[in-house]
C-alpha cells in the first residue's frame, strides 16, 4: 500500500515538473511573464489532479474491501461463522482478509470443539476443563448424590437384539439425562444401566438447594418414565421399572485419574450411600429412597412415607430412608 501511494506522488511530481520546466523554458525564451504565471497554474492544477485520481484510487481500492470485511463482522453471528472474506491481493488490506479469514476458522473449530465436547462430558464439566481446570486433585464439598438403576433389565432384554437394547438404553437415558440437567444435575457416570447424577458440584450449591434440586429431579425422572413406558408399550416392548436413591453428604470433587486420561467426579462415602440406598428400593418396595440427611434439608416441602430401617451394604449401623411421594413447589 505504501508502494502504491508513493508511486501516485512520485509520478505526479514528474509530470507537474516536466511539464513546468518545459513550459517555463519556453516563456523564458519568448520573454512573455504573463504566460508563465498561467503555465505555471495549469501545471499545479494537472499535478493536483493527478495526485488526487491516485488518492480516490487507493483509498477505494481500501475503503471497499474494509467496509465488507466491517459489514462481515458487525453482522455475524455464532451460526454464521463458516462466512469468509473474500482475500484481494497480498497487500494489506488483503492480509487483514486473511487473518479474518483465520479468526472465523479459529472460532467455528472451537464451536465444534465445544459441542462434541459437551456430548461427552457436561457443560459444567466442559466449562471446568476449558478455564484450565486440568490439575489433578479435588476439594471438600457438600453435594446431593442420585443414583437410578433400571430395575431387572438383564432378565428383560436377555432375548432382545443388542442393537434394541441400545435403542432402548439411549431413549432411557436421554429422558433422565434431560429431567436431571433441567435442575442443573451433573451427570458423573452411566454404569451399564444405571446413572449417577451430582448436584451441588462443580457449581457450588447450598445444601438446601442441591438437596431440593436432586428430589426434583428424581420425581421428574418418574414422570418421564412413565410417558417412555407408554411409547415402549405401543410398541410391544416391557416397560421399565427404575429405583431412585438420593443423599445429601460430603465427598472430595475434582479430578481423578491420571495426566494422560482425567475424570471429573465425587469420591466419598457419600456417594456410596447414595448407590446402597438405591439398591434398598426394591427391598423396601419403593421407587425412590431418600435419606435422613436429605429429609431434614428438605423440611415440610417433600411428602414422604413412613421411614423405614434398612442395612446398607458396607454399613456397620442401620439406616433410616424414606420414601420421596412429592415435592411442594
Amino acid at each position: 500500500m505504501a508502494i502504491v501511494i508513493v508511486g501516485v506522488q512520485l509520478a505526479g511530481a514528474v509530470i507537474s515538473g516536466t511539464l513546468a520546466y518545459r513550459g517555463a523554458s519556453a516563456a523564458v525564451a519568448a520573454h512573455e511573464p504573463t504566460a508563465l504565471a498561467l503555465h505555471i497554474l495549469v501545471v499545479t492544477a494537472i499535478g493536483l489532479l493527478v495526485s488526487l485520481s491516485g488518492c480516490l484510487l487507493v483509498t477505494r481500492h481500501t475503503t471497499d474491501p474494509l467496509r465488507e470485511l466491517t459489514d462481515l463482522v458487525g453482522t455475524l453471528t455464532p451460526d454464521q461463522l463458516s462466512r469468509r472474506a473474500l482475500p484481494i491481493g497480498g497487500d494489506e488490506v488483503g492480509q487483514l482478509s486473511a487473518a479474518v479469514n483465520g479468526m472465523l476458522g479459529g472460532l467455528e473449530e472451537r464451536d465444534f470443539i465445544k459441542d462434541a465436547f459437551t456430548r461427552y462430558v457436561t457443560r459444567q464439566v466442559r466449562d471446568v476443563v476449558l478455564q484450565g481446570g486440568l490439575e489433578l486433585g479435588g476439594e471438600l464439598v457438600t453435594a446431593t448424590i442420585l443414583m437410578a438403576d433400571i430395575r431387572g433389565f438383564t432378565p428383560l432384554v436377555e432375548h432382545m437384539p443388542p442393537k434394541q437394547v441400545v435403542r432402548i438404553l439411549n431413549r432411557y437415558f436421554t429422558e433422565m439425562v434431560e429431567e436431571c440437567m433441567e435442575h442443573g444435575g451433573l451427570i458423573d457416570k452411566f454404569i451399564g444401566d444405571a446413572i449417577l447424577v451430582v448436584f451441588g458440584a462443580p457449581v457450588r450449591l447450598a445444601p438446601e438447594l442441591s438437596a431440593r434440586a436432586a428430589a426434583r429431579a428424581a420425581l421428574g425422572m418418574q414422570r418421564r418414565l412413565a410417558r417412555l413406558n407408554d411409547a415402549l408399550a405401543a410398541e410391544g416392548t416391557q416397560p421399565l421399572r427404575i429405583g431412585v436413591g438420593v443423599h445429601t453428604g460430603e465427598a472430595i470433587a475434582g479430578n481423578i485419574g491420571a495426566p494422560q486420561r482425567l475424570d471429573y467426579t465425587l469420591i466419598g462415602d457419600s456417594v456410596n450411600t447414595a448407590t446402597r440406598i438405591e439398591s434398598a428400593c426394591k427391598e423396601v418396595g419403593s421407587d425412590v429412597l431418600i435419606s435422613e440427611a436429605t429429609r431434614i434439608l428438605l423440611g415440610d416441602a417433600a411428602s414422604v412415607g413412613a421411614p423405614v430401617t434398612v442395612h446398607l451394604k458396607g454399613k456397620s449401623r442401620p439406616t433410616a430412608v424414606f420414601p420421596l411421594l412429592g415435592l411442594q413447589p
